[in-house]
């Protein structure tokens, strides 16, 4: 033992000191560690991005972020057709939004500068429209085996959906372009028979 640290004293002094067996390891020892953490990471983002909820809209179109930013009235008026698809309606993504700023402030205000509207914006009409629509339609036995929704975007209203037949589809949009300060009614529904996929009219 006196020999051995003689001569580790020797190497010292004369300059040739070799690592110790710390030193030796400490080296594989952290190139293990950052391989370990590598593949910790690796494991764990699967994990991370299945727990994160998926953004869908309405159409249950995944990865897309889709929201109504306007406000425009989205109502569902029957509901006798469980698995029929639920309409985009007004969902946008954000790119679309700010696209159509701009536009729908100026169609909102043309029917009020051309003399044709009371409020200052068309669009001040759709809440009342929506609301009207929904009473007149509410628990009417002609919209039997039917699941329909409408969107009301400046007094133009959009009628979807799946419905029994196409003549259950033209009373209620007749009855839409009956309301008060609509202007025009699109039509955009699937005929559905009992047992049947959704057709188009």
């Amino acid at each position: 033992m006196f020999v051995e640290a003689k001569n580790a004293e020797g190497a010292v002094a004369g300059g040739k000191s070799r690592p110790g067996l710390s030193q030796s390891l400490a080296r594989p020892a952290r190139r293990i560690c950052a391989h370990c953490l590598k593949l910790a990471i690796c494991a764990a983002m699967p994990v991370a991005f299945a727990q994160m909820p998926s953004a869908s809209g309405p159409s249950g179109a995944p990865g897309r972020d889709l929201r109504n930013g306007f406000n425009d009235p989205f109502i569902q008026i029957s509901k006798d057709v469980p698995d029929c698809p639920v309409p985009r309606g007004p969902f946008l993504t954000e790119a679309q939004m700010r696209g159509q700023s701009h536009d729908r402030i100026e169609r909102g205000n043309s029917c009020y500068h051309a003399g044709l509207c009371r409020h200052a914006s068309a669009y001040a009409y759709d809440p009342e429209i929506a609301d009207a629509a929904q009473k007149r339609l509410r628990n009417d036995p002609r919209l039997r085996d039917s699941a329909l929704w409408i969107t009301v975007q400046r007094r133009f209203i959009t009628l979807q959906g799946c419905a029994a037949s196409a003549r259950q589809t033209d009373y209620v949009a007749e009855v839409l372009r009956q309301l008060p300060d609509v202007q025009h009614v699109t039509v955009d529904v699937g005929v559905r028979r009992p047992s049947a996929p959704v057709m188009d009219r």
